[in-house]
């Protein structure tokens, strides 16, 4: 029986199980229920889920905040290049002319 089944590899098998009694409302109502309750509780989890509920909600929350954030962040990132451009030009300017005369 070996011999033949030797070149064919076996077909994996598919399970498929509906639950018969599931609503996904009272899913969601009884996860919310329970992520409130160890919100209000003052354990170190819930300190935890409290942290980890604010930074999400900052994330994926309101986009004005964070069109604002990154405006800022580039306006600094600009004025930090302006300020190495000038800097830089104001060296060239000065210390130029010293330093062409000390390496002739």
């Amino acid at each position: 029986m070996a011999i033949f089944n030797f070149f064919k590899t076996a077909k994996h098998q598919k399970y498929k199980y509906i639950p018969r009694y599931y609503d996904p409302n009272k899913e969601e109502l009884m996860q919310r229920y329970k992520h409130a309750k160890l919100k209000a509780s003052d354990s170190p989890e819930a300190v935890k889920a409290r942290i980890s509920d604010g930074l999400r909600r900052k994330q994926r929350g309101n986009g004005a905040y964070r069109k604002q954030q990154v405006l800022r962040s580039n306006l600094i990132l600009l004025a930090v290049i302006a300020f190495l451009v000038f800097s830089t030009f104001f060296f060239l300017i000065k210390y130029l002319p010293v330093i062409v005369k000390m390496v002739e």
